[in-house]
């Protein structure tokens, strides 16, 4: 870029950029990698279990309200469960969920980048 004569202030945004990417790529592979505690998953489902058992075996009255009220709190225990396994996964290409996220933009930018055999054109496609 030098050659080129790039002034220098656009060169050193350019590496601060790429410091920043790197940073960003290190911290995603440092999430990927690690695991939560398993023994904390099984705390946490022996505890929605039990509030769910003492759910069932508590006398409310009137009989239909109590249905409810256990339908909507073990509902509400199951899905958090699911929701913490959902955020220990995140990034992980071989393990889909719902909620990946799409990175079909890089995909595409990807395959535009491979056919213009690196070079992107300025005014773009």
């Amino acid at each position: 870029m030098e050659r080129i004569d790039v002034p220098p202030n656009y060169i050193v945004r350019l590496r601060t950029e790429q410091g920043v990417i790197r940073k960003s790529l290190l911290r995603i592979y440092h999430m990927q990698r690690t695991a939560f505690l398993p023994s904390a998953y099984v705390l946490i489902q022996s505890i929605v279990g039990l509030i769910i058992a003492a759910l069932l075996f508590t006398e409310l009255e009137p009989l239909y309200q109590s249905i409810v009220v256990l339908i909507f709190i073990s509902y509400f225990f199951i899905y958090l469960v699911k929701l913490l396994r959902v955020l220990d996964t995140p990034f992980r290409v071989e393990e889909h969920t719902m909620d990946d996220v799409s990175l079909f933009l890089l995909t595409e930018l990807d395959h535009r980048l491979a056919d213009d055999d690196g070079l992107a054109s300025p005014g773009g496609r």
